[in-house]
């Protein structure tokens, strides 16, 4: 017999899961015990006695408290022997299903010992072997002939006393992942992340889990798109899902208003004769410039019309020989106050942006030669690193200017 157990040892170490090993018989004698020992590395699943019968012969069986491979049978004052026997599986630590990088042991045992003892399995673990044992006959009510307790039952015993006390062991084997995590961490409170990802909740077959996802830092300002949707890329990038009219500049990372370019018609060849590029509707002029004749020599100027931003207007000089041509640039601007357009006009015209605008146009105009020497650029236009003004005029030589200004959140 002993060399059957031998070879049964050499099997389970070979094959771990399933495999049965039997102890050998005990002394006839009371307290004598039998042990079924498992592989190093392995846990008792199944645990009994095959010799002997509990409440007469057998005081009961359980798994070593401190050893979960060993199963051991207990003979009883009245028994001529017990034999433990066992089925083990290899007790392999896996990844914990909460995440954070740590590991959990496919099995856990559990032991109790008392008046009524009774032990029940941590969450994320369930119960599959449940034995009892007492050293007086009689005590162990609901225990099989074999030591063992249903699962389908409580782990536990009653009836026992202080004196006459009893015990109960369980083994208990870890759940699929899911059914462990609704158990042990159904929420992101106790569900670890890598240090690059975030937990959140989804939901998975009609009910919410927690789930790891990588932190996208693309879009943590809500606002970095302007007009328009933030959409992740990766963990550090994003794109935009701009509004209507709007396109995404890609220099700039966010969403700006869609752009049209306008020439006006070339203008008649007279002094005072204009050429103007009109912007599409709920467009306004962003650039405005004289196009053909030189300012200063040709052209008396340009301006954006104060009413409504939406055109450019280049003006011919009475030395103008060419006529001239309107040119602007136009942007969206809907029902959204990004753009505002300012005008003055006098001896010494000048605007100034209001708070949370930026200047981004400003043209000159004036019907008297030589007013806008040396201050305005050939094409009508002042830099926008200079104030928008105009000096040296007159109340009857009159210079003007007009200004557009962008609103800072949406500055491109």
């Amino acid at each position: 017999m002993k060399m059957f157990v031998g070879l049964m040892v050499m099997l389970c170490i070979a094959n771990v899961q399933g495999v049965e090993v039997t102890g050998p018989k005990s002394q006839a004698k009371d307290d004598a015990l039998s042990v079924a020992k498992c592989p190093d590395g392995s846990a008792v699943v199944k645990c009994k006695t095959i010799l002997g019968h509990v409440q007469t012969t057998c005081d009961g069986v359980y798994v070593d408290p401190k050893d979960i491979s060993k199963c051991v049978a207990v003979n009883s004052g009245r028994g001529k022997g017990v034999k433990a026997q066992a089925v083990c599986a290899k007790n392999v630590e896996v990844e914990n299903p909460c995440g954070g990088g740590s590991h959990v042991p496919s099995f856990v045992n559990r032991h109790s010992r008392g008046v009524a003892p009774s032990v029940s399995c941590p969450k994320g673990y369930k119960q599959i072997l449940c034995n009892g044992r007492s050293p007086w006959i009689g005590r162990l009510k609901g225990v099989n002939a074999d030591g063992t307790i249903g699962n389908n039952k409580p782990c536990g015993v009653k009836g026992c006393t202080e004196r006459n006390w009893c015990e109960v062991t369980s083994v208990c084997e870890i759940k699929d992942n899911e059914s462990y995590r609704d158990e042990v961490c159904p929420t992101c409170d106790n569900f670890v992340c890598d240090d690059d990802h975030e937990c959140v909740m989804e939901e998975d077959g009609g009910k919410e889990r927690p789930v790891c996802q990588l932190i996208q830092l693309g879009c943590v300002d809500e606002g970095v798109c302007g007009s328009g949707k933030c959409v992740p890329v990766g963990r550090d990038d994003y794109d935009c899902d701009c509004d209507d009219h709007f396109v995404f500049d890609e220099v700039d990372g966010k969403c700006v208003p869609e752009e049209v370019s306008v020439k006006g018609a070339l203008s008649a060849i007279k002094d005072d004769a204009i050429s103007t590029a009109k912007c599409p509707p709920r467009y306004v002029v962003t650039e405005c410039s004289v196009a053909v004749s030189k300012v200063h020599s040709e052209s008396d100027g340009a301006y954006v019309l104060p009413d409504g931003g939406n055109a450019c207007v280049a003006v011919n000089g009475g030395a103008g020989k060419k006529g001239v041509v309107a040119v602007a640039t136009c942007h969206y601007q809907g029902n959204a106050e990004i753009y505002v357009n300012l005008h003055s006009r006098g001896p010494n015209p000048s605007v100034s942006c209001p708070k949370g605008f930026s200047q981004i146009l400003c043209n000159a105009r004036s019907p008297w030669r030589g007013r806008l020497n040396g201050q305005v650029g050939s094409n009508g236009v002042i830099d926008n690193s200079k104030p928008c003004k105009i000096v040296n005029c007159t109340d009857r030589y009159w210079c003007e200017v007009t200004a557009v200004c962008e609103s800072d959140v949406h500055e491109h």
